[in-house]
């Protein structure tokens, strides 16, 4: 049987692929290794198709004529477009076995299913996609396989949950070889991705990673992070991202893996995700981290407002956001800093000193609206007190949905504003240049160039996208 997994079209706010253009798709590598020896198995990474994206599915569709099409749902807005992709590869290949799985499917489940999706994998995937496969190609049905949903007739049906897997290092390794090869940002040669750990045990009310792992938090072992490196290096890769939602959690196993790296003189440079406390808390451990290639850490600051943390349960502090920035400096490691704008009861004045605190002690700056995700305890706390305005007009991106105390429409100025002055104020400017011309391959100089031609590129795609719906429009209106 023929599996074809591929993601969403790329769209304007995929901001992962504009500013790490060498990440791949390490989710469709996973679920490529769960099913290669008995599938046959092809990946399109349409983050990284760009422009070409929609006819990169349709090329495949086409040549490689799989058996099913497997779509990643990882965000709850990218559901629209998969419908839409969906509706229009069933109207050419009725046959075809569609399947959709992530955390946008999980909170939209029904759409999907209503839109012409086969089978939803509920939760994590590997197990369920591997049994949903042997089922199919068995000609076996759906009922017995815990951990999906789909149509039985016009009812929806959903089996028992799927517990996760205890020991996430016992699932099969990725199969990257599979994955569209990236030229590294930092290195002379490739980039890839791994993942160590899963979930995070924090529950910040306004983040999706606890309503989709349910707090839980698993770490594999040394021995298998070591054998996925090996495949990593193998494969031409001297750089990777590290997947992981929070890393480093359990500091005690994260100390043993890093000193493996150092024992084993293993040569790389590798990029991750880390909460500010546990870098305060722990300043030891990042400087083995440094010294086994950290090269950029990419911090949840969200706010320099102890106020602001608190109200989305951050349980962090402004000094620990301050010191973290001061320890990962002193290590030579970019400081990537993630920060929201309008927190609910988040005055200017506190948002302005935040900024330019950010501006300052950060290297690199970005900012995302507040707006609380589907399934989480803010969005079900919001929705209850009507406090959200819901429209297929209105963008979670770039317009303000949150109803009471402040305009929504100066909210959405304001932030477009801000986010202008993230690129174009004095320091960001000084920013910018100053390390270009110490030196424009370093790690900081070549991350502070990224990010400011991701603005660029972001606003490129956006009207690409705004274009193309209107031709397709007036295609639609003069065929009928």
């Amino acid at each position: 049987m023929k599996v074809l997994l591929t993601n969403s079209p790329l769209q304007f706010y995929h901001i992962v692929t504009f500013l790490y253009p060498d990440c791949p798709a390490l989710n469709l590598a996973m679920l490529a290794g769960a099913v290669e020896d008995f599938c046959e198995v092809k990946i399109v990474d349409n983050w990284h198709s760009k422009y070409k994206s929609d006819e990169d599915i349709w090329k495949a569709l086409f040549d490689f004529k799989p058996h099913v099409l497997a779509i990643s749902n990882s965000t709850v807005a990218d559901t629209d477009c998969i419908c839409e992709l969906v509706k229009n590869v069933r109207a050419v290949l009725p046959s075809l076995i569609t399947v959709s799985g992530g955390y946008g499917a999980m909170v939209r489940k029904s759409d999907l299913l209503r839109a012409g999706v086969d089978f939803i994998v509920d939760g994590e995937g590997e197990l369920t996609f591997r049994e949903l496969m042997k089922a199919l190609v068995d000609k076996r049905g759906p009922e017995e396989i815990a951990g999906i949903s789909y149509l039985d007739g016009n009812k929806e049906v959903s089996t028992p949950s799927r517990p996760f897997v205890d020991d996430i290092g016992s699932l099969p390794l990725p199969a990257r070889q599979y994955l569209p090869r990236l030229k590294a940002l930092f290195t002379p040669g490739y980039s890839s991705a791994l993942e160590i750990s899963r979930g995070c045990f924090f529950d910040c009310n306004f983040c999706s990673v606890t309503s989709f792992w349910k707090k839980g938090y698993r770490v594999k072992s040394v021995s298998r992070v070591l054998t996925e490196i090996d495949q990593i290096l193998s494969l031409g890769c001297d750089q990777f991202y590290l997947t992981d939602d929070s890393f480093g959690l359990d500091v005690k196993k994260t100390y043993e893996m890093l000193q493996a790296f150092k024992d084993n003189n293993l040569k790389f440079k590798w990029i991750t995700q880390i909460r500010s406390d546990t870098v305060a808390q722990n300043p030891d451990l990042i400087k083995l981290a440094g010294e086994t290639g950290l090269t950029v850490a990419i911090v949840g600051f969200e706010s320099y407002s102890d106020e602001d943390l608190k109200t989305i349960n951050k349980q962090s502090s402004s000094g620990k956001n301050l010191m973290a920035s001061n320890i990962l400096k002193e290590n030579n490691i970019v400081v990537f800093g993630l920060h929201i704008f309008g927190i609910p009861d988040q005055s200017f004045n506190q948002f302005n000193r935040s900024f330019v605190t950010g501006l300052l002690s950060c290297d690199v700056y970005r900012m995302s609206l507040f707006s609380p995700l589907p399934g989480t305890p803010l969005w079900e706390e919001y929705r209850k007190d009507g406090k959200l305005l819901l429209s297929e007009k209105l963008n979670p991106y770039l317009d303000y949905i949150v109803i009471g105390g402040r305009s929504r429409l100066l909210m959405s100025f304001l932030f477009k504003l801000y986010s202008l002055l993230i690129y174009f104020s004095p320091i960001s400017l000084a920013k910018l240049v100053w390390p270009q011309i110490r030196r424009h391959d370093s790690p900081i100089a070549v991350m502070r160039r990224t990010a400011f031609f991701s603005l660029w590129h972001t606003l490129k795609f956006y009207m690409y996208r705004k274009v193309k719906r209107c031709l397709s429009f007036k295609q639609e209106h003069k065929s009928r």
